[in-house]
């Protein structure tokens, strides 16, 4: 069982979730309000930010928002597969939901929504928890599918 900590900055109404620690990673921005930190050396997800939490947890009326992943078309083909298999392991599936968006038949954008997985405006909520999440299976165990065309 690993465990991830959440930080978040109300001042900056910030979220920041730590997966494990990295002495180096590599930062894709998936759009405005999110960046996904990813280990070096072991190619998992390290850290996740998320910018304006408030906003991007908060369900409509109509049910949760939904924000396209914009930042992956300025990235690599492997990059993007990547990046996209990361964020559909268990560990991110807590936290995010990812679903495909298809503007057409040929056209396809991979979005995502926010689960409200740290609650807001609590009286004496400590900033800083730590929660157990089941041990995440190796990417290589997962199967590969491409939301991209």
């Amino acid at each position: 069982m690993h465990e991830h900590t959440f930080h978040y900055d109300d001042s900056l109404d910030t979220l920041l979730v730590t997966f494990s620690p990295a002495e180096e990673t590599t930062t894709v921005v998936l759009n405005e309000y999110m960046s996904l930190q990813i280990g070096v050396a072991d190619q998992q997800v390290a850290r996740i930010t998320l910018c304006d939490y408030s906003l991007l947890s908060n369900e409509t009326k109509f049910g949760p928002r939904y924000f396209p992943l914009t930042g992956l078309k300025n990235v690599s083909n492997d990059t993007r597969t990547r990046v996209l298999d990361l964020l559909s392991q268990t560990a991110l599936s807590h936290i995010l939901s990812l679903c495909v968006y298809v503007p057409s038949l040929v056209d396809t954008l991979p979005i995502v929504s926010v689960k409200p997985v740290f609650p807001l405006k609590q009286p004496n909520w400590p900033t800083n928890i730590s929660h157990p999440q089941p041990a995440s299976r190796p990417a290589e165990a997962l199967a590969s599918v491409s939301l991209l065309s």
